[in-house]
Order: structure tokens, then C-alpha cells, then sequence
């Protein structure tokens, strides 16, 4: 009889929960995918769908939070389709690929390691499926260099490769902190009170394949005190940390993954990252 309350009382506290989220179709939406229904597949039939990326949809909740789910192949019924074991015919992931998005984004560690850097998640379902965070605002490519702090928008940091630099330039001033085979780096020094940048001539290279060694002096001179200067910024600062440690391409750092919560910049999708071997205990 105890055992039995116990459940009751959880049920009850986990359906308060998931109403105060996304009312009565969330619990239902839940409900539903215990069942054995694709969560993607229910998602569809339950609320407004804002987007997606390579192994997740997102659908609205309302004005203050969102549902992330898996993406997972169903008929009409919502029952799976496939094995989950294997390769996704559209994207290559397989469903544990898929389920590390939502795990790493749902890491209590990870929010402390990296304060205000990612949506902050409320929900998490048991295979984490689905998890409920919190909505940002989507940004544009110009927004995002004006709140990088950086010059204005012009076609030489839009559709040049000078935004696309200036990411892995940032990228590897932020790893001064770990070891580095300064026999295998570019090392350029600035004022003794300015942060020193180092570029790895293997990943300095822009989607054109021009180098850093290859731009103009003064071209190069005037990106790297961008660099400094912009990383000046905690918050910044700590964003490139936090994609140089998790490990996400710099191919990633588009404004369809960037968004603004509070007037900060979020990154929004972890669907790239690798296995989090950097993070500190």
C-alpha cells in the first residue's frame, strides 16, 4: 500500500509539473510516448512545430519554453519504424547519437560548467526522448556580429571569410589555458596586456581554404585585435570556451544556432557534440 502511494503521489507531483510547462497537452504528449509512441511523430499531432535541426524538431509551449524531441522514423499511428540500431537513412545517426543531444543539453554539470551558454532545461523524459527547456529568441546573421561586438555587417563578414576566421581565431586564443605544441601553432603577440592568440594553421582555414598566413599584414593584424578585443567580453569569452571543450565544429557557429535569452547570446543546439572528454570533474 505504501509503494503504492508513493507512485500516486509521484504521477501526481510529474503531471503538476508537466501542466505548468505545457498544460494538459504535454502530460498527454507524455502519457502517450510511454506507451511506445515515437515522441516526434506525437509532437506533430500535439503543437506548433518551430524548427529542427539533424537529429531534433522543436515545438512551441507556449512564449516561455519549448519541447525538443528526437527525430525517429513512424508510420501514421506514430509506432516505429526501422531499426533503432542502425544508421537513419536521412541523416546517418542512429537513435543513441540522437538521444546525446538532449542528454548533454539536460546535464546539470554542464549548465554549471557553462553558466548562461545553453538553454536552460526544466523536463526530461526517462530516455531522454524529449526534454522541455527554455524558449530564446532566434537571431540573423547580422545580428550576430553586432552582438559579438564586432564591426559592421558588411559582405567581407557575412558572405567573405572573415566571420567564418575570426570563429577558429577565437577558438584557439581560448585554448592558452590548455597544453599547446607551440612547434605546430602560429604565435601572434600583441600588447604585453593583451591576451596572446595562437592558430593551428590545420584548422585556421576558412570555407574557401585561405589560410591565416595568407592574409594581408594588415588584413590579419586588424582580425586579431578583433579577437582580443571582443573576447574581453566574460560572456563571450565564455561561449568559445565552451565550444572549444565540447568540441563543436566551428561550422556549427551559424545564427540558426545562436539565439538571445536576457540580451545574451545562447548557443541552442548540441546536436554535433562529441563525447565531453574535456570537462572537468
Amino acid at each position: 500500500m505504501k509503494l503504492l502511494f508513493e507512485n500516486w503521489r509521484k504521477f501526481l507531483n510529474e503531471k503538476k509539473e508537466l501542466e505548468y510547462f505545457g498544460g494538459d497537452n504535454l502530460v498527454k504528449f507524455s502519457n502517450e510516448v510511454k506507451t511506445g509512441k515515437v515522441a516526434n511523430c506525437v509532437a506533430k499531432k500535439m503543437f506548433k512545430r518551430l524548427g529542427g535541426g539533424s537529429t531534433r524538431e522543436v515545438f512551441s509551449l507556449g512564449e516561455d519554453f519549448v519541447l525538443k524531441v528526437i527525430k525517429e522514423n513512424s508510420d501514421k499511428d506514430c509506432s516505429p519504424v526501422g531499426d533503432p540500431k542502425k544508421p537513419d537513412e536521412k541523416t546517418g545517426f542512429v537513435r543513441g547519437q540522437k538521444i546525446v543531444s538532449n542528454a548533454n543539453e539536460a546535464d546539470l554539470k554542464m549548465q554549471q560548467d557553462y553558466p548562461d551558454v545553453f538553454p536552460k532545461t526544466y523536463e526530461v523524459a526517462e530516455d531522454y526522448s524529449w526534454i522541455v527547456s527554455e524558449r530564446v529568441d532566434p537571431i540573423h546573421e547580422d545580428d550576430l556580429i553586432k552582438m559579438l561586438g564586432l564591426p559592421e555587417p558588411d559582405y567581407q563578414w557575412i558572405m567573405g571569410n572573415k566571420l567564418r576566421l575570426f570563429f577558429e581565431m577565437a577558438i584557439q586564443n581560448v585554448q592558452l589555458g590548455q597544453e599547446i605544441n607551440e612547434s605546430e601553432t602560429y604565435r601572434f603577440v600583441g600588447d604585453d596586456d593583451d591576451a596572446t592568440v595562437i592558430m593551428k594553421p590545420e584548422v585556421v582555414r576558412d570555407i574557401r581554404g585561405t589560410s591565416a598566413e595568407e592574409l594581408e599584414e594588415k588584413e590579419k593584424q586588424e582580425l586579431l585585435d578583433t579577437v582580443k578585443q571582443v573576447l574581453k567580453d566574460p560572456h563571450i569569452r565564455m561561449i568559445f570556451r565552451a565550444v572549444d571543450e565540447l568540441r563543436i565544429p566551428p561550422r556549427e557557429l551559424r545564427d540558426d544556432n545562436f539565439g538571445v535569452k536576457d540580451g545574451k547570446l545562447v548557443i541552442l543546439d548540441a546536436s554535433v557534440w562529441e563525447e565531453r572528454v574535456n570537462l572537468k570533474e
